[in-house]
């Protein structure tokens, strides 16, 4: 298989988990060069996430692209899975309290209270107009 595709693959298959997870619309990036302007993932707050869909994964590799590739105030951490396991997140140890801080962010848009509405998807709607907003901003 074409590792392009089997990345891109990889990419939306950690947006569709993230999604589920954190109850926000995650998803797949533009990928034209890498970098911060390119990430895997949108929709991720200020954590910037590196995904990686490998059988035998070089983490400090990773981990290092994902340094290079976030802003500055955003946290580097690897979506990573093998096949038929659980997708596990990697960052560096000194990060863990932003990684916490971001996580809760996310947790606190995706479960945010408001008006009652048409049901799960007109939220989910919603919240992603909301972020493509932002984004353009």
């Amino acid at each position: 298989m074409n590792s392009r595709e089997k990345g891109k693959r990889g990419e939306i298959e950690g947006a569709h988990f993230l999604t589920r997870l954190l109850k926000i619309p995650i998803r797949r990036g533009q990928q034209y060069r890498g970098g911060e302007d390119s990430p895997d993932l949108l929709g991720t707050g200020s954590i910037h996430f590196e995904v990686k869909r490998q059988e035998r994964l070089n983490l400090d590799r990773a981990l290092e692209q994902a340094a290079r590739d976030a802003s500055t105030s955003d946290v580097p951490c690897v979506l990573h899975r093998c096949n038929r396991k659980k997708w596990k997140f990697s960052f560096y140890g000194d990060d863990l309290l932003r990684f916490v801080d971001a996580v809760a962010e996310l947790i606190d848009r995706g479960h945010f209270s408001g008006p009652p509405s048409d049901g799960p998807r007109s939220e989910t709607r919603a919240k992603a107009k909301t972020i493509k907003e932002e984004e353009k901003a």
